[in-house]
């Protein structure tokens, strides 16, 4: 397995081992939300009033980590990604509130325990 696929399994394993995420908004505010992925898309509900949900029909643009909470800033890892946000179309969804999918077109991986502040970078295919 070549290091750039190792380093893709190694991500999609964290956000499959995790499930809350912190979203940030263009106009300035941040939430977290329950999500699940599916390769990297991460799909999320929220109600359609809340505040990013408002502010993100505005603008779709979004970023997002998911971490580990520690109290060691050597233990800090994580994943950072931007990309859009969109409502997740179909008549099987009517049963949510609202379903929402971001679409990353970035992702890095921190992780301190490498050097502080060390990132990887993923390369995406388009659309994720």
């Amino acid at each position: 397995m070549s290091a750039d696929a190792a380093l893709r399994e190694r991500v999609l394993d964290y956000l499959r081992a995790h499930h809350v995420m912190t979203l940030a908004t263009p106009e300035p505010w941040a939430a977290a939300v329950f999500y699940v992925n599916e390769d990297f898309a991460l799909h999320f509900l929220s109600a359609a009033t809340t505040r990013h949900c408002v502010r993100l029909r505005a603008d779709p643009r979004v970023a997002a980590t998911v971490q580990d909470d520690t109290g060691n800033w050597q233990a800090i890892k994580g994943v950072q990604l931007e990309g859009t946000v969109a409502p997740v179309p179909g008549p099987s969804l009517k049963r949510v509130q609202a379903l929402y999918t971001v679409t990353p077109t970035g992702v890095w991986f921190v992780d301190n325990a490498r050097g502080f502040g060390h990132r990887d970078h993923i390369a995406l295919q388009s659309g994720g």
